[in-house]
């Protein structure tokens, strides 16, 4: 397993308040974690692991009690020079809808959103606690209307949710981004629908400056392939 290390952050924070006074954040090991949330894993490449079971009511509220926590812990600097990144961030651009959701095989169920792009998804759905749903992502199906992850090479791709079992559940990766059209979902406990997924699209938030469209059709559609390709790689590094 290729791992790059504890999390490590960097931050000061300024604030302006209305009456003109100003405050600074900063990170230090006053600051505080814990390695009992819910994000049990998380690789861009590999996917996300998420225990909806574990998560912790409350925790970015006032008043949380977080004396069982653990101290953060100074680390060396990365070296080099300390520069703000021009560029604007990664953000959802844009929401997709699926085109349609295949059952394949007993127990496997395909979501095609009708187009590629770099991203993830957002899932919708309601199970018992304890559930484990898998979700693989990539671009093609094979002749059984399976999913083709070789396209993946090496990488896992995969995102798994475990239920917590109250009412409806709201989730997608936080920390993973992928290309991807299709997704493979197995081990829910019932009938999936297209309208319980949706694809959020991501990449460096930039403003649009134009739009292209002509009488030809092929022109079209190759402009639309190349859009979407630019997309799929104007991210932050």
């Amino acid at each position: 397993t290729v791992t790059y290390g504890y999390p490590q952050l960097l931050l000061q924070t300024e604030i302006s308040y209305a009456d003109g006074t100003t405050e600074r954040i900063v990170s230090d090991e006053s600051w505080k974690l814990t390695t009992q949330g819910p994000i049990r894993t998380n690789n861009e490449y590999d996917g996300e692991e998420y225990d909806a079971r574990m998560e912790i009511p409350g925790w970015n509220q006032v008043g949380f009690d977080d004396s069982k926590w653990q101290n953060a812990q100074p680390v060396k600097a990365p070296g080099g020079i300390l520069k703000a990144q021009m560029m604007e961030p990664m953000r959802v651009t844009q929401v997709l809808k699926p085109v349609a959701i295949t059952n394949p095989k007993p127990g496997v169920f395909l979501v095609d959103f009708g187009q590629s792009f770099y991203g993830t998804i957002r899932l919708k759905a309601r199970a018992p606690r304890d559930t484990e749903v898998r979700m693989v992502s990539a671009y093609s199906v094979l002749p059984d209307g399976m999913l083709k992850t070789a396209d993946n090479r090496g990488a896992k791709v995969t995102d798994l949710y475990i239920f917590k079992g109250e009412g409806e559940e709201v989730w997608s990766p936080i920390f993973k981004g992928q290309g991807f059209r299709r997704v493979q979902i197995t081990g829910y406990p019932g009938q999936l629908t297209a309208d319980q997924f949706e694809g959020l699209v991501i990449h460096t938030d930039f403003d649009p400056v134009g739009q292209f469209d002509c009488s030809n059709d092929l022109v079209n559609r190759i402009h639309h392939a190349m859009r979407w390709g630019f997309r799929m790689f104007l991210r932050s590094a």
